[in-house]
């Protein structure tokens, strides 16, 4: 994902960014969404559109 497909609102955050990091797009289809949190002990992503909850491995 290029930095042109996201807006950063408080500089601050930029200083949490690893160099190395990238963003991947899971999805395009959530009007609304919210997370996502991670659980690098079971490889586990999980988030939340609202009413349904997703999770991906």
């Amino acid at each position: 994902m290029k930095s042109s497909d996201y807006e950063v609102h408080d500089p601050r955050f930029r200083l949490l960014l690893q160099p190395n990091a990238f963003l991947s797009r899971l999805t395009d289809e959530c009007l609304w969404a919210e997370g996502p949190v991670y659980f690098p002990a079971t490889d586990l992503l999980i988030w939340s559109d609202g009413n349904v909850k997703l999770s991906a491995q």
